[in-house]
Parts: C-alpha cells; sequence; structure tokens
C-alpha cells in the first residue's frame, strides 16, 4: 500500500472519516424533463471522467490544497480501482495510512449523471463496495490521538459504521477535538439516524434539503436553528457550534449563537457541481483549523467550491490555496450578529 506521511505539514492534523470511490461523471446527458431518455436508445454525451470521488476523499483532497495536514479514514476493496484511489490521494498530499485495503470487498464506485440542461443537477448512482465495510473501531483512540479535528462525511453511506461513530465522536472531543459532519443525502429518506450525532459535533454541514431532512420541518433557516440547538457548545471557542448551509450559486451561510455569516458565491462559468459542497467543506476546515474566524474561513470555502465548478467530477478543478485566496479577497461577506434579546433564555 502507498503511505504519504504527514511530517512535512505542520500543525494538529485532520482526520477524515468516510467514503472513497471512483468518479465516472457523465456530463450532457439528455433527459426528457427530469427522466433519462431509456427505450434502447443510445445518447450522445459531451465528456466522461474518470476522477477520485466520495465525499469523504474530495473533502480531504480540497483541506490538503489549503494547507492542511490531512489523513483518510477509509476502506477499498484489493483491486485495481481500489489501488487507483489510494494513488490519487497520495497524488493529493492526503495521508493514505489509514486506508484499509480488503480483500472480501469490492471497491466502490459511482456514476454521476450530469444534466444537459442544468450542469447544477445530477443523478448519482452509487455502489456502496468497500463505504459500507468501514467500521467505528476504525477511527482507534491511537488515530483519535494525533488529530486536531476529526470530519465525518457521507454518514448514510456507512452501514457499518454509523451507530458506532456517535461515540467516536464523542471519544474525540474528550480528546481536546473538534469534529464536524457532513451527512450528505440519505438515499431512504429517513435522515433520523445522523441526529444523534449532532450533540458531539461542532461543526454541521449541509444544504437546504439536507437541513430540512435532518430537523424535520420545510423551513431552512428554521432547520438551521434547530440543529444548531442540539449541537455542543465550547465556552473557550465562540465559532462553535456552527451550522453551514451551502446554498450552491447562492454560496454559503452560516449560523452561530454569535448570529450569522453570509458569502456570495461569485460568476464562474460551470462546467458541473460534482463536489463543490465538499471542496467547501474541506477548505472551511483547513481554515479552521489554523485558527481563522469564520468570515475568513466562509470566503476562502465559498472561493474554492465555486472554482471546482469549473471542471469535470469533484477534483479536477479544485484550486491550489494561492487562487482561493485571490477570488476569495473579491467577495463580499454579510455578517448579522444576533441580539441580546436572541441570546437570552
Amino acid at each position: 500500500m502507498l503511505v504519504n506521511p504527514l511530517h512535512h505539514r505542520p500543525g494538529p492534523h485532520l482526520l477524515v472519516v468516510g467514503d472513497l470511490c471512483p468518479d465516472i461523471v457523465v456530463s450532457g446527458v439528455a433527459t426528457r424533463g427530469r427522466e433519462l431518455a431509456f427505450g434502447q436508445a443510445e445518447e450522445l454525451v459531451e465528456a466522461t471522467t474518470l476522477t477520485m470521488g466520495g465525499s469523504a476523499a474530495i473533502t480531504a483532497s480540497a483541506a490538503a490544497a489549503a494547507g492542511a495536514a490531512v489523513a483518510l479514514v477509509a476502506v477499498v476493496g484489493n483491486d485495481d480501482l481500489g489501488r487507483l484511489c489510494i494513488g490519487w490521494l497520495a497524488d493529493r498530499e492526503v495521508g493514505t495510512d489509514q486506508v484499509r485495503v480488503a480483500d472480501d470487498v469490492r471497491t466502490g464506485s459511482s456514476v454521476v449523471l450530469v444534466r444537459a440542461d442544468d450542469s447544477s443537477d445530477r443523478h448519482i448512482l452509487t455502489e456502496l463496495g468497500g463505504i459500507a465495510a468501514l467500521t467505528a473501531d476504525e477511527v482507534t483512540d491511537v488515530r483519535l490521538a494525533s488529530a486536531g479535528h476529526v470530519h465525518v462525511a457521507s454518514w448514510f453511506l456507512l452501514d457499518g459504521a454509523r451507530d458506532g461513530l456517535p461515540e467516536r465522536l464523542a471519544a474525540a472531543r474528550t480528546r481536546g477535538c473538534t469534529t464536524s459532519l457532513d451527512t450528505n443525502d440519505d438515499p431512504a429518506g429517513a435522515w433520523t439516524s445522523a441526529v444523534a450525532a449532532l450533540p458531539h459535533c461542532d461543526v454541521l454541514f449541509c444544504n437546504d434539503r439536507e437541513a430540512t431532512g435532518l430537523a424535520g420541518t420545510a423551513d431552512p433557516e428554521a432547520a438551521a436553528a434547530q440543529l444548531l440547538a442540539l449541537m455542543p457548545h465550547r465556552d473557550a471557542d465562540a465559532r462553535f457550534p456552527a451550522v453551514v448551509r451551502k446554498l450552491g450559486a447562492e454560496g454559503a451561510r452560516v449560523v452561530t449563537a454569535r448570529g450569522t455569516v453570509s458569502v456570495e458565491a461569485p460568476d464562474v462559468e460551470v462546467v458541473d457541481t460534482v463536489g463543490a459542497g465538499d471542496t467547501l467543506a474541506g477548505t472551511v476546515l483547513a481554515a479552521l483549523v489554523a485558527g481563522a474566524e469564520w468570515p475568513r474561513a466562509l470566503r476562502l470555502g465559498v472561493a474554492a467550491g465555486s472554482l471546482s465548478t469549473t471542471g469535470s467530477g469533484g477534483v479536477q478543478a479544485q484550486p491550489d490555496l494561492r487562487a482561493t485566496q485571490n477570488l476569495a479577497r473579491d467577495l463580499e461577506v454579510s455578517a448579522h450578529p444576533r441580539s441580546e434579546q436572541e441570546n437570552s433564555p
């Protein structure tokens, strides 16, 4: 197995837990409304890209590009796709020594179909494979001891791990780590299992569909407030808890006990939006671990996420830190502090 040590990067490192798989991104898929055109039809598409996928892997790659020391805890099969994924991680300076190669499972994979008439909309077909083979026990105390922050991604795909992950997140916080969760979509539409993790999460990343699903309410703003109320407070760090609403073309907004901070997304030429929210999350986490306050962290995240949409797949167009910083300087930040009345019980 390839090993990519993190000794060359200073500071507490970020431990990302979750999915690693190849993505086959098919751009320019013809649809009839929102339906695929089956019936033995052959359609021509704009492009097909084979690239690294998985929310956790894309997030880890973005954090590494933003300067953080990152390792990924994941499972792949002992097959060509697994070896390809590990090589991709190493190329992006993500630590791979905590990726388990299993002989008894296939490496998971996803086919991502991007609509020809709306590059922001996609349908994802996923074979779980090794993604479901990850266990919570692999987030060991030894691994937590060397981490400054622990992030869990793709909660609803982690069939073998999610029951035990709330305890592992609690253990991470006990050891002084900050923690975060990006649930991503729930294929079953149930949402409830992730709520058990929120009392052990300092940061929650979600789009509005995920937020309303988790909170069981139709109003995204009310959902964010409800989810924030379930999360733990850190008396020594007013940045936490925080709910980061990923708003796509509108940018992002973070909700904390102090109020909200919003950043509008810049105009870019979008190829597809695969992994843009993961790139935002990884860049934000790298900034937070380095001590940034929310205006800077969110501005960097929105800049990186926006630039990532200019290429096909989740990592092909991920920017380096200089490009992210150059774009972030021009992004407008809007802050709305909470009033004393809103903060009172």
